[in-house]
């Protein structure tokens, strides 16, 4: 398998397609997280070789039904633990996976606000701690970023409405009473991102993917503090102030400072976070698998590669990227606190620890 680097990555599968010596319709199935990217790749793919790339974007449980209804697709994107449970029921071909792009958890600030001092531990607790509410995703679903907000101690949060109180440096710290009612997280049974936030705390906590006791506890104190937590992405609200620090993916942070232009500063909490890369394979028996490989050579390509930088998801091939690009994300050393996992055992802990979580602590 190649390897694309993405903190809180997500993976894209190809599904398998029939040679095709005409112009033909390639049907690809992908999370919407990544759409941003697949969408410009697959009109140049499109122009170049005059093969018509159609897209279908949903959510992780969406794109995760209509495989289970049989619907046909020539490729899948979604996160590398979707992918491995693909490969298990024998949908898509292994051989075939690509590792596309990295993202991860950010901490983002809100114009006006002070960049927060986030280098270490005692610096990113104090910036949690001031922030009037915190959100990450849901734990429990996969291909989203709660998952990957647990494992990782990465945020993102708009500071100006911290009213000045202290910044939390920890994950403890969020359990302050003084903060009752202003921490958020992604539901863990209905968004990915929030079982990412779950595996985060858990392993923070001294925990692993064979015991989430440390995240069930963990949860279950901080509901003393009434936490916010929304179903599903809150990305507008984290834009207009109402949830100041959110736990999210870090390429929903560099595309709110840059692309709608708010002022939010972002950082890989110094406990470290955890990458889930979007990986792309084959799909097995797919229609058009001679043209469905083109189009994942295109996504490899420099031009391709560049491409999902410019989407703010780390490539795989750093070096595709632009100096424009790169000046965007956070420099190397800071990344090298985002740390891989065994993903085929993350996608399999989810559904118990869904269960405890639903059971234990909701």
């Amino acid at each position: 398998m190649r390897a694309l680097r993405r903190t809180l990555s997500i993976a894209a599968m190809l599904v398998s397609l029939a040679g095709m010596a005409a112009a033909a319709e390639i049907r690809v199935l992908s999370v919407g997280a990544v759409q941003n990217a697949v969408r410009p790749l697959a009109v140049d793919f499109s122009k170049d070789t005059g093969h018509k790339v159609i897209f279908t974007v949903g959510s992780p449980a969406v794109v995760a039904q209509k495989i289970k209804d049989g619907e046909t697709f020539d490729a899948v994107i979604v996160s590398e633990p979707a992918m491995d449970a693909l490969d298990k029921e024998g949908i898509v071909n292994p051989e075939s996976r690509v590792r596309l792009a990295n993202t991860g958890i950010a901490v983002a600030v809100r114009a006006g606000a002070p960049v927060p001092n986030l280098s270490t531990p005692d610096a990113f607790k104090q910036a949690l701690l001031a922030a009037k509410s915190v959100v990450y995703g849901d734990p429990t679903l996969p291909n989203q970023s709660g998952e990957k907000a647990e494992q990782i101690l990465a945020s993102a949060g708009l500071l100006d409405a911290l009213k000045g109180k202290p910044v939390p440096k920890s994950w403890k710290d969020l359990l302050n009473p003084q903060y009752k009612g202003l921490v958020g997280y992604l539901d863990p049974a209905s968004a990915f991102v929030g079982y990412v936030g779950a595996v985060a705390v858990n392993q923070a906590m001294g925990g692993d993917l064979t015991n989430f006791d440390r995240a069930i506890k963990y949860f279950g104190e901080l509901q003393k503090n009434q936490p916010i937590v929304p179903k599903q992405t809150s990305y507008a609200r984290v834009l207009s102030g109402e949830i100041p620090i959110l736990f999210d993916y870090d390429f929903n942070a560099y595309r709110g400072k840059y692309k709608d232009q708010a002022n939010i500063a972002f950082v890989i909490p110094a406990e470290g976070t955890v990458i889930v890369p979007y990986v792309m394979s084959l799909v097995a028996k797919g229609p058009n698998a001679e043209s469905a490989k083109k189009v994942l050579d295109h996504l490899m390509s420099d031009e391709g590669q560049a491409i999902w930088a410019n989407a703010y998801l780390r490539p795989v091939r750093e070096k595709a990227m632009s100096k424009d690009a790169q000046s965007k994300f956070l420099p190397a050393a800071e990344y090298a606190r985002a740390k891989t996992v065994d993903y085929n055992k993350m996608a399999e802990a989810q559904k118990a620890f869904t269960e405890r979580y639903l059971k234990e602590v909701q």
